[in-house]
């Protein structure tokens, strides 16, 4: 699919396919969101919710990987177009939804980012992000846009999970 680099196909198939694992990560928010609201889930109703959302996102994440690859070997390599497509959704995945400039109180109520509520989404960018940086000469400012990301969806991440402590 990402292989053509005439016609543009390519890279609507990638961004459909993406979109298809973001919202695949949408509906695991607000299930699990769903389900905190309410009684206390069992451990049984948490796996099967995050087992439908995981085996969508892990099948983009091997199919857009797939198409990267291919394109890496016919091209040589992954062409700015598809890094243009892609690069929305990888930062989507890893970056936090607000900036952390302070610590929140317990009785605050924080919105998470869906990388954050979503281990798999978040997977899905670091997998795309490992293979765009092997495989692409990136400038050095898209570089550090991604770096940045990454660090700062981690603070997010931990930021979380102190308050569910």
């Amino acid at each position: 699919a990402a292989s053509t680099v005439d016609n543009g196909g390519g890279t609507v198939l990638l961004t459909a396919l993406c979109d298809v694992a973001r919202r695949a990560a949408k509906i695991h928010s607000q299930e699990t969101m769903g389900h905190a609201s309410s009684s206390p889930h069992t451990p049984r109703s948490s796996v099967e919710i995050r087992r439908g959302t995981s085996l969508i996102i892990s099948f983009s994440a091997a199919t857009v990987a797939e198409a990267l690859h291919i394109q890496n070997s016919t091209c040589g390599t992954i062409v700015e177009p598809t890094v243009r497509c892609l690069i929305p959704f990888v930062l989507g995945a890893v970056e936090p939804r607000r900036k952390w400039k302070k610590e929140l109180k317990v009785e605050e109520r924080a919105v998470w980012s869906l990388g954050a509520d979503c281990a798999e989404w978040r997977s899905f960018g670091y997998i795309i992000i490992s293979i765009l940086m092997k495989n692409c000469e990136l400038s050095v400012d898209v570089c550090e846009a991604l770096a940045t990301g990454i660090v700062k969806g981690s603070i997010e991440v931990d930021n979380m999970l102190r308050l569910q402590e």
